[in-house]
């Protein structure tokens, strides 16, 4: 993020008065630019727990504590079970596409497509003025010739 954003969320940070927020003194828009800040910016969430801290006296206790705690819990594994399972479809689609038989099957398809089509008959027509055919044997066969008669001398 550039500098100038930076800026002018601080700038927005120290109008904002955090106590009145804790307090829900704030109007509607002031209330969401708060929130924005205090999702992205380190320094507001700073300002907002330290002024937390200061009124934590002043603060409603929380009455039925951990019915409000099973609660919370009961949400967010709700929200979790689901997105778990919307997420399983769009695995299982992905993985076929990455599993190297499904790749090969395509790959084998398109070549023999192209070979019924006759690409690869053109091919071979230019490569005798490329590189003329070789009239003695490659270095390969050379030393597999030179390896067979090493290994026919060792054995008696």
């Amino acid at each position: 993020m550039n500098d100038q954003g930076k800026d002018s969320r601080n700038d927005q940070s120290r109008e904002i008065c955090w106590d009145k927020y804790i307090r829900g003194e704030l109007n509607e828009q002031q209330t969401r630019q708060a929130e924005v800040l205090l999702l992205h910016d380190d320094e507001a969430l700073a300002a907002y727990i330290a002024a937390l801290a200061e009124h934590e006296q002043e603060l409603p206790d929380l009455q039925q504590e951990e019915a409000f705690i099973e609660a919370v819990m009961r949400k967010t594994q709700g929200h979790a079970q689901q997105a778990r399972e919307s997420a399983k479809p769009l695995i299982r689609k992905r993985r076929l596409r990455e599993h190297p038989l499904f790749n090969y099957v395509i790959a084998a398809s398109i070549t023999l497509f192209l070979l019924s089509l006759g690409a690869f008959d053109h091919l071979k027509s230019g490569t005798e003025y490329i590189m003329p055919p070789a009239t003695e044997p490659s270095v390969s066969k050379q030393i597999m010739d030179r390896t067979a008669g090493w290994i026919d001398h060792l054995k008696p």
